[in-house]
């Protein structure tokens, strides 16, 4: 989601005598310097603009604020191409060098999360006149005004009949447009948070398994639906016979 994290910034680069470019390398850069390995899909165009302009690709992009970063990163991919208004590649970046300790004056990214304080975020009950898009305020859709998201999706007029709801216009393309980060974070949680232990283990594996893991699951989402096809495609009588 760091388009959105971008299109909220736009004050704090200019603060620091950045152009919007410059600071979304900057902001890259920042988050590269979290782990020593990300699974990364940036979004195309028109989201993150001044960067595909300056740099022509996600993968050029990405290049840029692994060098700003200070640390050598080696790179694989694409591992995925997505289609979601233009393809989005998913690269594996990886450090080579050794990680230095995290400067929180310069990269304050690790207090913005209290994992020890989800659960009593998720039982304290909403105030009674609580917007109901309040959980997406901050996040801004491609264009160039600021105003927050829950003002935008309660004023458009029939986007509470869509799914989620959390929908808006899109300034830069015809039609309506439905965010795959927006849609979830106005889902209901449906499972307890993962154990710390899952989080030790990603870290520890190698990438070559992770790897092997995400294109098995997309092997076994490809046969589920081929199956799903074969099934609907079928008469009734030969399903039932299959079955027995």
């Amino acid at each position: 989601v760091v388009h959105h994290i971008d299109n909220i910034s736009v004050q704090q680069y200019a603060s620091a005598g950045l152009t919007r470019s410059q600071g979304g390398i900057d902001l890259l850069a920042k988050l590269l310097l979290l782990a020593p390995r990300h699974f990364v899909e940036l979004p195309n165009e028109p989201w993150l603009k001044e960067l595909f302009e300056k740099y022509g690709t996600a993968r050029g992009i990405l290049e840029a604020a692994a060098q700003a970063s200070g640390l050598k990163w080696s790179f694989r991919g694409p591992i995925f191409t997505a289609e979601w208004f233009g393809p989005r590649d998913t690269w594996v970046l990886e450090v080579e060098d050794g990680m230095p300790e995290l400067d929180i004056q310069s990269c304050p990214f690790p207090l913005l999360y209290r994992g020890n304080e989800m659960d009593a975020a998720l039982d304290a009950p909403e105030p009674e006149h609580a917007s109901p898009f309040q959980h997406v305020d901050g996040w801004t859709l491609p264009g160039e005004d600021n105003l927050p998201l829950s003002m935008k999706l309660a004023g458009d007029e029939g986007l509470l009949s869509l799914p989620g709801g959390a929908v808006s216009g899109c300034e830069n393309l015809s039609g309506m447009l439905l965010d795959p980060a927006l849609y979830a974070a106005t889902a209901e949680p449906s499972v307890e948070t993962s154990d710390i232990a899952v989080a030790a283990a990603l870290k520890a594996a190698p990438t070559a398994l992770l790897l092997a893991h995400l294109t098995l699951r997309e092997a076994v989402a490809e046969a589920e639906d081929a199956l799903a096809e074969v099934r609907r495609a079928a008469p009734p009588e030969a399903v039932v016979q299959a079955k027995s």
